[in-house]
């Protein structure tokens, strides 16, 4: 199952040899995310939500702006900064360090 974001396969387990499509990942992301319940507080996620919440994540973790170009596919370091806008997440006054500070019990 080399190179698969998600194996994708039938409703007997049975996998298929194909890639998956967008659709189908979509698919596949929401049957996830509703297995999760209460935890998402029933929000809906999509494949676009982890095109710069996973490139964010990854930065925070001291990955290079080029290592995640080549693991995101992007090929110009300018839709990449446009989509990560780490300046803003890191922001002491932003809104992300408000959302740090707040006292949520999952």
């Amino acid at each position: 199952m080399s190179g698969f974001f998600v194996p994708f396969c039938n409703k007997i387990w049975k996998f298929f040899t194909k890639h998956l499509d967008s659709e189908a990942a979509q698919a596949r992301l929401c049957v996830y995310t509703t297995s999760l319940g209460d935890l998402l507080s029933g929000d809906r996620y999509t494949l676009h939500d982890f095109r710069s919440g996973a490139p964010v994540s990854l930065a925070l973790s001291g990955v290079s702006l080029h290592e995640i170009m080549d693991h995101v596919g992007w090929k110009n370091s300018s839709t990449a900064l446009h989509y990560m806008k780490i300046k803003q997440v890191v922001n002491p006054a932003g809104a992300a360090a408000k959302l740090a500070d707040l006292d949520v019990k999952i």
